[in-house]
């Protein structure tokens, strides 16, 4: 992570940070890692059904984060249990709880369900109202701090690709298993780069590709193998596509050619 994204980060860094874990594990990685200090104690949320996803994120950082707390008393259709985890972190007016006053606190609500991040958020504020609320957009890859921490309004900061993740790490995150090695030269190259930028620069390229290698009656699935046999893709139109395809040997621009040429044929 460069020094820029760490200095913004770093003044909504807390000393618990409280995640509410869903289906899927990689939002809340993904947060840890942009919000824990090594010190941070991560507080996972879950239910029981989803207990065997917060260990796997557990496992994960567990190199870098020492003290982590799964809790998987939660019910997603009780928003009383919600309130009653959260209670034995927070306290209320008749129980202390675990995390001293003293101590800041950190929400963040992307990988919950929507009951599990409303009754979170709006429980923790009651209580702790510095509370540092925070969730990722997908969208534009940007971490946002919610306008409920005492600097606010809401505070953006992109992260992009600040966090680094093997492709064997993120399948151990989703507990997917390789029946082969995956392998890290990538196979052509040259024709994904092509393609790539087809996409990026050349707004034909997709309607072309949709009228006539994609099925009319069924919107996203390519035609048949006998419909796509007839097709010329056209070189005045995508020409580096198709010298792409050319330096893997295709003798000219057909589908059946270009499937040949990729050894798919």
């Amino acid at each position: 992570m460069n020094q820029e994204i760490e200095k913004r980060l770093e003044p909504y860094r807390t000393d618990h940070l409280i995640l509410l874990v869903g289906s899927n594990p990689l939002p809340n990685y993904v947060a840890a890692k942009l919000l824990a200090r090594a010190r941070t104690k991560i507080h996972l949320l879950c239910t029981r059904p989803t207990a065997g996803i917060a260990e796997r994120i557990a496992v994960a950082l567990r190199s870098d984060q020492a003290d982590i707390d799964i809790r998987d008393t939660v019910e997603e259709s009780r928003p009383e249990t919600v309130r009653a985890a959260l209670t034995q972190l927070v306290g209320n007016e008749e129980q202390a709880g675990s995390i001293p006053e003293s101590d800041t606190i950190g929400l963040h609500y992307t990988g919950g369900t929507k009951a599990m991040a409303a009754n979170a958020y709006h429980f923790l504020l009651s209580k702790r109202p510095k509370t540092v609320c925070s969730y990722l957009d997908a969208q534009q890859l940007d971490l946002v701090i919610d306008g409920s921490h005492p600097d606010g309004p809401d505070k953006i900061i992109p992260v992009g690709d600040a966090v680094q993740m093997s492709l064997e790490a993120v399948a151990d995150l989703h507990n997917i298993q390789f029946e082969t090695k995956p392998q890290r030269t990538p196979k052509l190259l040259g024709l994904c780069v092509a393609l790539q930028r087809e996409h990026e620069s050349n707004s034909v390229w997709p309607a072309w590709r949709r009228e006539n290698l994609l099925r009319k009656d069924r919107q996203g699935e390519p035609r048949s193998s006998t419909e796509l046999r007839g097709i010329v893709f056209p070189r005045d139109q995508f020409p580096g596509l198709c010298a792409a395809v050319a330096k893997l040997g295709a003798k000219d621009d057909t589908f059946i050619e270009w499937a040949r040429a990729c050894g798919n044929a």
